[in-house]
């Protein structure tokens, strides 16, 4: 039977993403350690290489794994456009690739003029738990309106793009992480570039 000397939530570790290695202090002055694929093993002890202490690791498996537990957020993003001063009332769609979770969601229009500016809201790279990237979107419209996606809760939302100076935004040009299969952690749609017309 193993002693530990702490029980650490996996959160309160340090990843390195080259070497994919977790670390924690460990009293000795060293650090404890476990890899990425130990843990994708079921390992759950962190070893100090200086000393004979270990420490458990609190983490929620089912996080690194597909099925139910792996969640996208953004999977796509459709424009609905008009052509300026027509009196045709035909609307057009451009999107980029798609990922191929979720539904697409209501539309929502700018209440007057276009779009001409995007903030994009990303949950940082978690290490072994979840990754979701791209989760919401917001644009700003001529008249000053910001209208907001109904994405994912997770991750923070960037600066503002520098906005179009004549006509809004009519092109878009995504980086879609394709999908992997029910054991390698799918994010879907990780950015996304917007191209003005006059």
């Amino acid at each position: 039977m193993s002693v530990f000397h702490d029980e650490v939530e996996i959160e309160d570790f340090e990843y390195d993403e080259e070497t994919e290695t977790y670390s924690y202090p460990c009293p000795c002055g060293d650090r404890f350690l476990i890899t990425r694929e130990d843990l994708e093993n079921g390992e759950d002890v962190a070893t100090c290489p200086s000393c004979s202490l270990i420490v458990r690791v609190i983490y929620d498996q089912m996080e690194e794994y597909g099925g139910a537990s792996d969640d996208t957020a953004l999977n796509g993003i459709r424009l609905f456009c008009i052509k300026i001063n027509s009196t045709s009332s035909a609307v057009y769609t451009v999107e980029s690739d798609s990922g191929k979770f979720g539904q697409w969601s209501g539309i929502t229009w700018c209440p007057t003029g276009f779009l001409t500016a995007f903030q994009l809201k990303v949950e940082v790279p978690q290490g072994i738990l979840d990754d979701t990237a791209a989760n919401n979107i917001k644009f700003r419209c001529t008249s000053g309106a910001i209208i907001e996606g109904t994405g994912g809760s997770f991750g923070d939302y960037g600066g503002w793009s520098n906005a179009c100076t004549r006509g809004g935004i009519c092109g878009i040009e995504t980086k879609q992480d394709p999908y992997h299969n029910a054991f390698v952690d799918d994010t879907a749609l990780n950015d996304v570039r917007f191209f003005c017309c006059d």
